[in-house]
């Protein structure tokens, strides 16, 4: 084992006063803990937030909406999104 691993068996046996099985089960423990919050720093250390020098540029690529080509019946066009070709849902031709 590692000299870590060595020390906590110790102060597990002279400390709490624990017999060799428990100190093993406790220097064990100690060492997971060690090791996995060694990954998560390594995971933070990679998922932290990366600051920009340089702005990137952005070119809007959305097409434009389009909207119902019907005319109500106080002469405003329809302002509703065209789903069905030319014209909304509520204005579609139907045969």
């Amino acid at each position: 084992m590692d000299a870590r691993w060595n020390i906590s068996f110790m102060n597990a046996t002279n400390i709490l006063k624990l017999d060799k099985v428990q100190s093993e089960h406790f220097a064990n423990a100690a060492k997971r803990i060690r090791e996995i919050r060694a990954r998560e720093a390594e995971q933070k250390k990679l998922n932290q937030t990366k600051v920009l020098t340089v702005i990137p540029r952005y070119e809007h690529s959305a097409a434009a909406m389009k909207t119902c080509r019907a005319t109500l019946m106080n002469n405003k066009p329809c302002s509703s999104r065209a789903t069905c070709g030319e014209f909304c849902r509520r204005h579609r031709l139907v045969n």
